[in-house]
């Protein structure tokens, strides 16, 4: 090296080059990024070249480019009759791009878990950055440009993914920031708290609570909070269960004899309608959205399903069940709440002020799997987090949006409430529940 920075270099041939030794460095930190660049271009994630891998495939493109008539196109030509069901193509192509906004647009794929042929299972992530799913595709081996069997779930973030834990310091800066630019986004508004044994140690408000009036959100302000009123319909019957005025195993018949259709009230327990394994399924439809104006009272909402087949026997099955419970202000949502007092039913509810152990134990344990590391309690989702026990309950309709989570032996509480659309409370507490430091 010379006195002036300069580094002589022999090139090939007769002639001599001198390079500035920061030139060099330059030149060397672009070939690496270069190379850098041309190894994450050779290694992303491929389908593979397969009838199921170009299933997967045209499902990705149509539902991320969020055109409903090439959608319904796909739909049309790629769909069986056992997927369709009798729904018109528009119709399922409409209703499968209601969600596409809520995860940011789409899909990445993330990793093929399993192929063949006829089957492809992958994982993809939501282009918002917060969310992860898992789907899986089969098809005809006698026609393999026809889809048999799609499913699409929300799935737990890949072990090699998951954020570093952070300290409470840490961890109340990072979410801050998180909701500072979401709120600036118009992508959240409401209040956060999270807790240790009982003593918030994060609890902020943003955005408004009335966007006309200009007045914003305090820990204070009321936010609807959709099913999560299912909890409290839980305990609400266990009481009544250690005060030996009823059984889980008591049928509909036995405690409203007067529901119009017998056969399913003597089948259906209390057992099943908890735990969203009676098959009666919903009551969300035509019918329902022309009359929810005038409904007053829980019988008003038998009319919508009473008399409908069972979706599968009772006990052989588990599907979301507001008809088990039913809604609006009632057993199975509707209510309003605040985040310190859905703190104060966290507490009360581990202190085992509302029932006593055994049943606190009963209704928030997980009795039906449903999703990755997560099952269905009494009213109570119950799931394992990073070793650590989590119970509670989501919410969500159009312009509502909530989430109580409970570490059950970690004392940790995240409660997130907000007045717009889902899924972005469930957004904020997962953010938040894979980020505390257990």
């Amino acid at each position: 090296m010379t006195a002036n920075g300069y580094l002589p270099l022999t090139s090939v041939g007769c002639c001599r080059l001198r390079f500035r030794l920061g030139d060099l460095m330059r030149l060397i930190k672009g070939l690496v990024v270069s190379l850098v660049f041309s190894l994450l271009a050779t290694s992303q994630v491929a389908l593979p070249d397969t009838p199921a891998g170009k299933m997967l495939k045209g499902w990705l493109e149509t539902f991320n480019a969020g055109d409903v008539d090439a959608r319904a196109k796909f739909i049309r030509e790629h769909y069986s009759e056992a997927v369709l069901q009798g729904a018109p193509p528009e119709r399922m192509a409409r209703r499968g791009l209601e969600f596409r906004e809520d995860v940011g647009g789409g899909f990445d794929l993330y990793k093929v878990t399993q192929s063949s042929d006829t089957e492809i299972k992958a994982v993809l992530q939501e282009k918002s950055g917060f969310g992860w799913a898992a789907i899986g595709i089969k098809v005809d081996p006698s026609r393999p440009t026809m889809v048999t069997s799609v499913g699409i779930n929300p799935t737990a973030t890949p072990d090699e993914e998951r954020p570093a834990r952070e300290e409470q310091g840490a961890l109340t800066k990072d979410v801050d920031q998180l909701l500072q630019k979401l709120s600036a986004e118009d992508r959240f508004s409401g209040v956060v708290l999270i807790s240790k044994d009982g003593k918030p140690f994060f609890a902020k408000a943003y955005g408004l609570a009335d966007r006309e009036k200009n007045i914003p959100n305090n820990l204070d302000t009321k936010f609807r909070i959709g099913s999560m009123n299912k909890m409290f319909t839980s305990v609400a019957i266990a009481q009544l269960v250690q005060q030996g005025k009823l059984k889980y195993t008591d049928t509909l018949a036995a405690v409203l004899p007067d529901y119009p259709n017998k056969e399913v009230a003597a089948k259906v327990t209390i057992h099943q309608l908890l735990t969203h394994t009676s098959g009666l399924g919903d009551y969300f439809g035509d019918e329902f959205d022309k009359k929810k104006d005038n409904l007053r009272e829980l019988k008003d909402y038998l009319q919508f399903f009473a008399s409908e087949p069972l979706q599968f026997e009772p006990g052989k099955g588990w599907a979301y069940s507001n008809a088990g419970m039913p809604l609006m202000g009632s057993s199975a949502g509707g209510g309003d709440s605040t985040a310190p007092d859905l703190l104060r039913f966290d507490q009360a509810l581990r202190g085992h002020k509302l029932i006593n152990a055994q049943l606190t134990e009963l209704i928030t344990t997980g009795k039906v799997d449903v999703g990755p590391r997560s099952k269905y309690g009494y009213g109570f989702e119950e799931s394992r987090e990073n070793g650590s026990r989590v119970v509670g309950h989501g919410g969500g309709a159009p312009g509502m949006n909530g989430d109580l989570r409970i570490f059950w032996d970690a004392g940790y509480t995240v409660i997130v409430l907000s007045n717009l659309s889902p899924p972005v409370a469930q957004q904020v507490s997962g953010y938040i529940r894979e980020r505390v430091k257990l």
